[in-house]
C-alpha cells in the first residue's frame, strides 16, 4: 500500500475533516499527523490527572490517618479523664 493509498484511506475514513476543502495529499498528511499528536496530547494528559489524582489520594490518606490518631488518642484522654476539655 503506498503513502498516497494510505492518506486516500484516511480521507475516506474522516470525511468530516475536509468540509472546508477539497482532499490533497499534502493535506491529508498534515492531518494524519496533527491527529496522531493530538492524540498522544489527550493520552498524556489523562495519564498525568490519573497520577495527579493518585498523589492526592494517597496524601489524603495519609492525613485522615494522622488525624484519625490523633483524634482518637485525644478521644482517649478525654474519657480517662472525665471531663470534656479541649
Amino acid at each position: 500500500m503506498t503513502l498516497e493509498e494510505v492518506l486516500h484511506e484516511y480521507y475516506d475514513f474522516n470525511g468530516y475533516m475536509y468540509a472546508f476543502f477539497s482532499y490533497h495529499p499534502l493535506i491529508s498528511f498534515a492531518l494524519l499527523i496533527l491527529n496522531k499528536l493530538t492524540l498522544y496530547a489527550w493520552n498524556f494528559s489523562d495519564l498525568f490527572l490519573i497520577l495527579l489524582s493518585r498523589a492526592l489520594h494517597g496524601r489524603f490518606r495519609g492525613l485522615n490517618a494522622y488525624l484519625r490518631n490523633h483524634l482518637v488518642l485525644k478521644d482517649l484522654a478525654i474519657t480517662a479523664r472525665g471531663n470534656l476539655e479541649f
